[in-house]
């Protein structure tokens, strides 16, 4: 996801902390000014055409353990996505679960950011 527009974030102050966004909001722990611990986000994408939430865990601003993330097309036209699975060192590190609803399940395996098994679910 790219770079957003972020209000009154010139906060270093440790404690749990909740940020409005012009298109979403974030909330979490933050221990010296990075994310440490329970996160969640939620927000528009794709210039508003999507609407997603993300929940996870943080260690030192960098994402880690398991994150689950669904994204749902406003205008219908695609099917909404469940997306499961975990990050190792800030990358995605073992299998990750791609559900599209009416469509088949995807598992992609992942070693430390890459690519290395693709399997189709068929229903």
């Amino acid at each position: 996801m790219k770079e957003r527009n972020i209000f009154y974030l010139n906060d270093y102050i440790t404690g749990y902390k909740n940020y409005l966004h012009e298109d979403g909001w974030e909330k979490g722990f933050k221990h010296k000014g990075k994310w440490n611990g329970d996160y969640e986000d939620m927000g528009t994408i794709y210039n508003k055409a999507a609407f997603y939430y993300r929940k996870g865990t943080y260690s030192q601003n960098i994402q880690c353990g398991k994150w689950l993330i669904f994204i749902i097309w406003l205008d219908g036209k695609l099917p909404t996505r469940a997306i499961a699975g975990s990050y190792k060192e800030g990358k995605k590190h073992g299998p990750w679960t791609i559900y599209r609803y009416g469509s088949h399940k995807k598992e992609i395996t992942y070693e430390y950011g890459k690519v290395v098994k693709k399997h189709i679910f068929e229903e």
